[in-house]
């Protein structure tokens, strides 16, 4: 019998606990936490639902999740789960959004790893195939009817700031001028002023925090690809 604390919408405990599979009584919630995985070297951890699963079985979900158990916290949970469903037992947490559906909590987080990925490791009745995906792969997918619409829903706000989101296609160019470059002008309402920078202080700029992290994760192909990114 698996218990969990009782929570109120607000995410403050009840001080009442819950049983898996019996009814939740109104007003009252269980929590639940789901980490997305990405390696430091900017893949995405896709794991497959196992065929026997009666809820979207085979489809491929981002990346881990489950309920928390009674006494545990958002983290204990989140990393017992994420060890649990993959084998991965070390990286960087941060939280990335808050859901609430009808009875349920959800707390979300990225974990961003720079373990084995050859290492993975499937949870028998979960999981039955892992992969990792590029960035791009990930935009597709997160885009694709292949993505559960329930999760994409949950994460959408955090796929929005990553340029990730499904209403939004953006079209990247490289334009090379031989132009005068002190003719540059400015749009009233929009920019303020300009500078030309040396590969170099390019290199260093979309390093730093000095560059909008959405545009940074658009262009990250690219870059990547350029050797700019560390």
């Amino acid at each position: 019998m698996e218990i969990w604390d009782a929570y109120f919408q607000d995410g403050t405990p009840a001080d009442r606990t819950l049983v898996r599979g019996e009814p939740i009584p109104e007003g009252l919630y269980h929590l639940v936490c789901e980490i997305l995985v990405r390696h430091m070297d900017g893949d995405y951890l896709l794991m497959q639902r196992d065929l026997r699963k009666t809820g979207y079985p085979g489809y491929w979900e981002a990346t881990a999740g489950g309920s928390a158990l009674q006494g545990e916290d958002t983290m204990a949970c989140a990393r017992r789960e994420l060890r649990e469903e993959t084998g991965i037992d070390s990286g960087v947490f941060t939280e990335i959004g808050r859901f609430v559906s009808r009875d349920t909590i959800y707390q979300l987080y990225l974990c961003v790893t720079d373990g084995d990925k050859a290492a993975v490791t499937l949870q028998a009745g979960e999981t039955i195939a892992y992969r990792w995906v590029t960035e791009e792969e990930f935009a597709a997918f997160v885009n694709s009817d292949g993505m559960i619409d329930t999760q994409r829903k949950r994460y959408q706000p955090f796929l929005r700031r990553m340029g990730f989101s499904r209403d939004t296609i953006y079209q990247l160019y490289l334009c090379v001028t031989d132009g005068d470059k002190a003719a540059v002008t400015l749009q009233a309402g929009e920019t303020i002023a300009y500078r030309w920078v040396t590969e170099e202080e390019f290199a260093a700029f979309v390093n730093s925090d000095g560059m909008i992290d959405t545009q940074r994760k658009r262009y990250q192909p690219f870059l990547r690809r350029m050797g700019y990114v560390h």
